[in-house]
């Protein structure tokens, strides 16, 4: 019994382990900017004056490439309908790209710092080292909700940005 036991919590530790690493590999991803392999700015986003919007197919194909491009990376991380909604919902995927390109800044992780799970949510500390337009080196600690799948502990289904250190402050 009390083997089983045991066996049980180690199996339980290692899937939490592997979900641990995946959250952070997703998150890293997200925040090492810029990203030209992932998240390359290419202008398909247009000004709300402009009056001729982008070609309506070049954009669905700019969309589906950049699918494949975040599958390649981070798919082992989410199951295929997880994945799907992350890239094409979440709010915080590139938000960091975004910015680290619209003021010439460099982001880079410095340390991430997981709590313990607790059911199916984790937590992450994440501190940066923001480097303005200037060279000026900044640091910034955001905050990271990590929802694992129900299924299979090892996969995500859902990243949330809960604090982001106020970091338009840091390259404004």
């Amino acid at each position: 019994m009390l083997i089983a036991c045991l066996g049980c919590l180690v199996s339980c530790s290692g899937s939490s382990d592997k979900g641990t690493k995946s959250a952070e590999k997703v998150l890293s991803a997200m925040l090492e900017c810029p990203n030209e392999k992932l998240a390359p700015m290419n202008g398909q986003y247009f000004a709300l004056n402009e009056t001729i919007a982008p070609d309506p197919e070049s954009v669905a194909a700019e969309q589906e490439s950049e699918y494949l491009r975040w599958q390649a990376e981070l798919g082992d991380c989410f199951n295929e309908k997880d994945l799907q909604h992350f890239i094409g919902y979440s709010n915080c995927r590139l938000y960091f790209h975004s910015i680290a390109e619209s003021h010439s800044a460099t982001i880079s992780v410095s340390e991430v710092k997981p709590e313990e799970p607790d059911k199916e949510v984790q937590y992450f500390d994440v501190k940066l080292q923001v480097t303005d337009a200037n060279g000026e080196a900044k640091e910034c600690a955001t905050r990271w909700k990590v929802e694992y799948n129900v299924d299979k502990a090892e996969l995500l289904s859902n990243i949330e940005l809960v604090d982001d250190g106020n970091i338009m402050d840091l390259v404004s």
